[in-house]
Order: structure tokens, then sequence, then C-alpha cells
């Protein structure tokens, strides 16, 4: 492949990733506007209009020859059927009963129930608020850097460099309130809300790429500064 064929690849690719975060920056824009028509719609309306109550049950079965010789009774004597409690995807389950049959004995626990008002619903949405104008900024660089990308003649040039580094630096703030949004939308369905942070390894793998990616691109303008000067 000559010099020429690589650049009019570059520039495809640019294009195409030009149209491409033009059609998500629209898209992006549209739910944008929708969260915010939906917190306006849930402060106009009473707050005690509707509340949704989920509950549920787990189930923990042991099997062993020897169960058939005790009784549920023996057990809830023993304390196994009242002490202990269970923490999935931040709902608490405490232990509601003992039940033996045959050489199977189930402890069965409810889990407290998650009540979902539009309180709930509204912070969910005001995360998500922030998450979609961090995506818009982050989406407005990544155009740009296509933009540079479609008219370039040379890879190395100091706007695809600063661009790329300009990217990086938005993932960041992209990747922390996405993890914070991931653990709100959770907080809805939990009978607890969930302030934790959602970590995301790949991403943070993305973000180092792109920097090292940078620096490399960078050390190539050089190199071809240092050529150019010297013929």
């Amino acid at each position: 492949m000559n010099k020429e064929n690589a650049i009019s690849k570059i520039n495809q690719i640019g294009k195409t990733g030009r149209v491409l975060s033009i059609i998500c920056i629209v898209c992006t824009w549209i739910g944008l506007v929708c969260a915010i028509l939906g917190i306006i719609a849930l402060l106009i309306i009473p707050k005690d209009l509707f509340t949704i109550n989920l509950d549920g049950t787990a189930v923990i079965e042991v099997r062993n020859e020897d169960i058939s010789q005790i009784s549920a009774k023996d057990f809830e004597e023993n304390g196994f059927a009242s002490e202990g409690s269970w923490t999935i995807n931040g709902d608490n389950y405490v232990p509601s009963d003992t039940t033996v049959s045959g050489d199977t004995i189930s402890f069965s626990y409810v889990k407290e129930p998650a009540r979902v008002t539009s309180s709930r619903i509204i912070f969910v949405l005001i995360t998500a608020i922030v998450y979609i104008a961090v995506c818009l900024v982050l989406l407005t660089f990544v155009k740009k850097l296509c933009k540079a990308l479609e008219t370039t003649a040379s890879p190395f040039e100091e706007s695809i460099i600063f661009g790329i580094k300009r990217c990086a630096w938005a993932l960041i703030p992209w990747a922390i309130v996405g993890g914070f949004l991931r653990s709100a939308v959770t907080s809805v369905f939990s009978s607890r809300m969930n302030s934790g942070f959602d970590f995301n390894l790949a991403t943070v793998l993305v973000i180092v790429l792109l920097f090292g990616l940078a620096h490399i691109f960078q050390y190539g303008a050089m190199l071809q500064t240092e050529s150019d000067e010297t013929l």
C-alpha cells in the first residue's frame, strides 16, 4: 500500500466516523430532551400519585441423606432459620421459613420490599442528564477528531494528536458519571438507595490506550519533522 492509498483510507475512516458521530449527537440530544420532559412531568404530577412495591423470595436447598432424620423444628430451635441474611444487588433477604422434605431442607428468604417512587425516578433522570451532557461533549470531540482525519494529509498532524488526547480526557468524566448512573438505576428497584460507584476496568484500559496512542503519534510527528528538516 502506497502513501496515497493509506491517506485515502484514513480520510474515508474520518468521513464515516464524522457521519456516525453526528447521528449519535442527534440521538443524544433527543435523549436529553426526553429526560428533561420526564423530570418536568414527574414534578407536575402529585408525589403520591403512584408507588410501585417490588418484593420476592430466595430459596436455598441443601440435600443430604442424614437430613431425613432431622425435622424443621430442630433447625428452628438451633437458630438456623432466624439468623443471618443475604444481600443481592443491594436488596436484603431475611429468613422467613424452613422446611424439610425427605433428604432436602429448604431455607426461604424474603426480600425487603423496594418502593419505586417518583423521587427515585427523578434522581435517576437528573443523573442521566449529567451523563448525557458529558456524552455530548465526548461526541463533539470525536466529531472534530474525525473531521481532522477526513481532511488530513498526514496522520501525524498536531490537530489529530490534540484530538486523541482530548477524547481520552473526555472519557474520564464519561466513565465516572456512567458508573454513578448504573448504580442509580439499580437503586430504583432496590430496597435501599445505592450511592456506590460501578467501576469499569475496560473503560480505564481504553483511556490508557488512547493516551498511549497520542504519545505514539506525537513521537511519529517528531520523526517526520526531523526527516523533513534533513531533506
